[in-house]
C-alpha cells in the first residue's frame, strides 16, 4: 500500500474511532481489529438515513406550513441520504476500516506463529477520543 494511501486510511480510520461522530449508533460500530461488514453498514446508514431523513422531513413540512411552497414525498429525502451515506460509507471508511482489520489478522497470526502471546486492544494506539 502507497504512504498516500495508508495516511489517507489512518485518518478515516482515528475519525471513524471517534465515539462523538457515532452517537446513538456506537452499538452498532465493530472492534477496531473486526471487519465493518456490508451489512453492517447497510444498518448503520439505514438507521442515520431514517432518523436524519425524517427530521428533514419534519422540517420541510413546516417550510411548507409556511410558505406553502410544494415539498418532496416524504420517502425521498431519507432514500436519497440512505442511497448517497451507503454510497460514501463504501467508497471511503468502509475499506480504511477493513484494511487495519486485516493488518491487524495478519499480526496476530505472525505472533501466534513466532510463539508469541497475541496482542490486545491495548497495545493498539488510542484514538484522540479514548485519550
Amino acid at each position: 500500500m502507497s504512504s498516500e494511501k495508508s495516511r489517507r486510511y489512518e485518518v478515516w480510520n482515528r475519525i471513524c474511532d471517534a465515539d462523538a461522530l457515532w452517537g446513538p449508533f456506537a452499538f452498532l460500530r465493530p472492534a477496531p481489529e473486526r471487519r465493518f461488514t456490508h451489512a453492517r453498514l447497510l444498518a448503520v446508514t439505514f438507521l442515520f438515513s431514517s432518523f436524519y431523513g425524517m427530521c428533514a422531513n419534519v422540517m420541510l413540512v413546516w417550510l411548507h406550513h409556511l410558505t406553502h411552497y410544494r415539498v418532496f414525498p416524504l420517502p425521498a429525502l431519507p432514500l436519497a441520504l440512505f442511497v448517497t451515506s451507503f454510497l460514501c460509507g463504501e467508497l471511503t471508511f468502509l475499506p480504511a476500516w477493513n484494511s487495519r482489520a486485516r493488518q491487524s489478522a495478519r499480526l496476530s497470526t505472525w505472533m501466534a506463529a513466532k510463539g508469541r502471546p497475541p496482542a490486545t486492544h491495548a497495545d493498539h494506539p488510542r484514538s484522540s477520543s479514548e485519550a
